[in-house]
């Protein structure tokens, strides 16, 4: 129950974070329908408003937001921003 929590909380953190972040244009991607899956953020946020903007397009960004990167690089790591709590 805690992990499906903390999941949930990622995926909804991560929406109100990085559809401001990369790109100042409201809405979403080329999607239409965004639901709360990984695949869904990946198709309506991240590549269309953080990849394509040029901001974490893979190989010299701070962060690789790439389809197929992109899940490796944000799920299950320590936050580079301060400690978590256990």
């Amino acid at each position: 129950m805690r992990s499906t929590y903390k999941i949930s909380s990622f995926i909804l953190l991560s929406f109100v974070l990085l559809t401001y972040a990369c790109e100042h244009e409201q809405g979403v991607g080329p999607g239409g329908g965004l639901e709360p899956t990984f695949s869904s953020i990946q198709t309506n946020i991240f590549t269309p408003k953080c990849v394509d903007a040029g901001c974490h397009p893979g190989n010299f960004a701070p962060m690789s937001l790439r389809a197929g990167a992109a899940y490796g690089n944000l799920v299950n790591r320590p936050s580079a921003f301060g400690h978590t709590k256990g």
